[in-house]
């Protein structure tokens, strides 16, 4: 199974719209503090919107705000999660969008598999003159509590195994039409109980993976448990390492 096919999932889907913690308000709320920001905007566009989650981040920032996904399943959940804001199928590298009509072009954690040379390029079609590309991603929760497995993060991926995708970083758009004005890396803390964290965890890609190859979600859902019970009882804060492109042309 291709990595399209893993998010074309209406399972999927609904937990990246339910179960993945809220780090893009913060995200967004970092945008807003940089020199980079210049006030609201009438056009904001999500390029790979998943389930609406980083769309709905945008509504504090534009007027008018449209989220695009290449899989059907995701912009259905998106649709059913988010009021206030437009949903389409559409590709990051091919947007649906009129020339020069677009302010704001974000992509939230959506890049690691697309093509980044055609993305540039049609960004560089639709946003205006002024216009900016806002790159955002946010990697694996690490809970804080005191006796946490300090290697859970290599636990997890080495028993469940992601696919390959591409890291996503300044040096990654040298060959676009845009420059880098804002890079920077910031964690963000939210609290989630052992429940809503093991819930997060199902909507990796690696456990996606996992299910398409014949894994019962169950037999992951009771790993995950188990791995956690000694350090993770109670609701505790749960570290995400962020990161914030700003591009300009």
């Amino acid at each position: 199974m291709g990595t399209g096919e893993l998010f074309d999932d209406a399972a999927m889907a609904v937990g990246y719209a339910y179960d993945r913690p809220p780090v893009h308000p913060p995200l967004m709320e970092r945008l807003v503090a940089t020199d980079a920001w210049r006030g609201p905007v009438g056009v904001a566009v999500d390029a790979g919107c998943g389930a609406g989650a980083s769309t709905a981040a945008l509504l504090p920032l534009a007027q008018r705000v449209l989220g695009l996904d290449p899989y059907l399943a995701m912009v259905r959940a998106a649709r059913g999660a988010v009021r206030d804001a437009t949903f389409a199928v559409g590709a990051a590298e091919a947007l649906p969008c009129a020339a020069g009509s677009v302010d704001l072009l974000a992509a939230a954690g959506a890049l690691n598999y697309a093509d980044l040379d055609a993305f540039g390029a049609d960004a560089d079609r639709v946003l205006r003159r002024d216009g900016i590309v806002v790159v955002s991603d946010y990697g694996f929760g690490r809970p804080q509590g005191a006796g946490f497995p300090a290697d859970w993060p290599d636990r997890f991926v080495r028993r469940w195994p992601r696919p390959p995708s591409t890291r996503i970083d300044a040096a990654s758009f040298a060959h676009t039409p845009w420059s880098v004005v804002v890079d920077e890396r910031f964690p963000v803390s939210i609290a989630m109980t052992p429940t809503a964290y093991v819930a997060y965890m199902m909507t990796d890609t690696a456990v996606a993976q996992a299910v398409a190859g014949g894994t019962p979600p169950d037999e992951i859902r009771a790993w995950c448990a188990a791995a956690l019970l000694d350090g993770y009882r109670t609701e505790q804060l749960v570290t995400f390492d962020c990161s914030l492109l700003v591009l300009t042309r």
